[in-house]
């Protein structure tokens, strides 16, 4: 995420810039900023941890919400992982079944 930096120059007779630079209060594994649905998703999520920290048995309606935050993320699929706390394989394989439940119908009309 990019944010509006004012950069001032050493010299005094030169006017400030306005920049667009990466946020430095953020990194790039955190959700955007607003974005309140990648942080109760990974909420929810913790719900179907078990011991081992495998996540096991998530409800359609939760595979939907990760589907969707899938969608609407803008970075890369590593960042998106872990953002979730989980390797690539098993959140790859939980988005994969959210794909074939989407082609399926299972979700309704809900899209």
């Amino acid at each position: 995420m990019l944010c509006r930096l004012l950069v001032k120059s050493k010299s005094s007779n030169k006017p400030a810039l306005n920049i667009l630079a990466p946020c430095p209060t953020r990194g790039p594994y955190l959700p955007r900023r607003g974005n309140m649905d990648l942080t109760m998703l990974e909420k929810k999520l913790s719900v179907f941890r078990d011991q081992d920290g495998s996540i096991k048995n998530v409800s359609d309606e939760l595979l939907y919400k990760l589907l969707v935050g899938w969608e609407r993320w803008d970075g890369t699929p590593k960042n998106f992982y872990s953002a979730f706390g989980s390797g690539y394989k098993q959140m790859a394989g939980m988005i994969g079944r959210a794909k074939r439940y989407k082609r399926e119908g299972r979700f309704g009309s809900s899209e």
